[in-house]
């Protein structure tokens, strides 16, 4: 039976039509008059060609210039209201009050750089296009007008402060492919104040947070857990959390930051994984509902106030053979009366039970060996 080639895209085609073969990625039409390729792989979607930011401002006195862009090197060409300008600009007088469009184009598409809009104080809102990857070191710091914004799904990065006291910021959402938030990304935001790890993918996309990056305040998460790639508890990262009782750490966690804990009053539990090795400086400290700690063998320091003011701290299993390194203050002012549980033949805890510069024996504590 002869078969008629009405279509192909490659010579296997042709060749597979002419000696009435018929390859993997290759298919007929019920009729058998017609040869089609079938691509083994998708095509590749094309790249994004919008590389423009659509921002809005509202403008309540045309009396005086408006801040616009703070860096100009991010943009190559600038639109207001319809109009392109020859060049782009940082202020713009417009002729009437209320709301106008700037159209900004990127001079790289993947980036929001540097302080691009940094003390823009009459920008009400922003439409970031999908080919942006990363928001540069304080891009939108002190927009305080900015009451919304959606984060393209493409974004793997938010900078130090790149939200900085954006005081009337309440509503953002952190997609999921985002991988590291610089320092102070969102302080002073009132969004930050009140969002909850309980009702969001916040914490569990973050496969690492920079000092004092994500510092969640509110006393309304009461639990969160980590994505499973995390590698590191960054200070001060659940710092005040009052209302937090348990937090799960995965496996791929090696060390807890400075301060990551303190202060969290209603924890009452905490489960330390096998694969941290450091626990900070005052990474526990003031967590006066802690009442036990087990400490897995692979961790070799904690810190001086580790575990400093853990009032109702009692007991504490520690399983390494041979004792973590600790400074003087790291059970300072922990309770009276407690039992420290370590391997049999296990050496180095009598230096934890020393009775001097707030060591566990200064408050009466107890070694016993299993």
């Amino acid at each position: 039976m002869a078969i008629y080639l009405k279509k192909f895209e490659t010579q296997a085609a042709y060749e597979a039509a002419q000696s009435g073969l018929i390859l993997p990625n290759v298919s007929l039409t019920v009729d058998n008059n017609t040869v089609h390729y079938n691509p083994s792989t998708p095509p590749t979607p094309p790249t994004p060609t919008e590389t423009r930011l659509v921002c809005k401002y509202n403008v309540e006195d045309t009396s005086y210039d408006t801040n616009l862009c703070d860096n100009t090197t991010n943009f190559s060409a600038m639109e207001i209201d319809g109009v392109e300008l020859p060049s782009v600009v940082t202020e713009y007088a417009f002729s009437t009050t209320g709301e106008h469009t700037v159209k900004y184009t990127l001079t790289d598409p993947t980036s929001i750089g540097d302080s691009a809009f940094n003390g823009c104080d009459s920008l009400t809102s922003i439409d970031i296009p999908n080919s942006v990857t990363s928001i540069g070191n304080s891009a939108f710091a002190q927009c305080t007008s900015l009451t919304s914004i959606e984060i393209p799904d493409g974004v793997t990065s938010i900078d130090g402060g790149a939200f900085y006291q954006c005081s009337g910021l309440t509503s953002i959402d952190i997609p999921s492919g985002v991988t590291s938030i610089g320092n102070g990304a969102f302080d002073n935001t009132p969004w930050w104040n009140t969002y909850s790890a309980d009702t969001s993918h916040h914490y569990g996309n973050i496969i690492y947070i920079n000092d004092v990056a994500y510092k969640a305040t509110s006393a309304s998460i009461t639990s969160a857990t980590f994505k499973s790639e995390t590698v590191s508890i960054a200070g001060s990262a659940f710092q005040g959390c009052r209302g937090l009782t348990s937090i799960t750490i995965p496996n791929s966690v090696t060390s807890i930051g400075v301060w990551a804990f303190m202060g969290c009053d209603s924890l009452t539990n905490i489960a330390i994984p096998n694969s941290v090795t450091n626990i900070g400086a005052f990474a526990f400290e003031s967590c006066t509902s802690l009442t036990s700690i087990n400490i897995p063998s692979g961790v070799t320091s904690i810190n001086g106030g580790a575990f400093q003011s853990c009032t109702s701290l009692t007991s504490i299993v520690s399983n390494a053979t041979t004792a973590p390194r600790i400074q003087s203050n790291t059970f300072y002012n922990v309770n009276t009366g407690g039992t420290l549980t370590v391997p049999i033949g296990s050496s180095g805890y009598d230096v934890w039970m020393s009775t001097g510069n707030f060591y566990l024996g200064k408050y009466g504590w107890t070694k016993v060996e299993q």
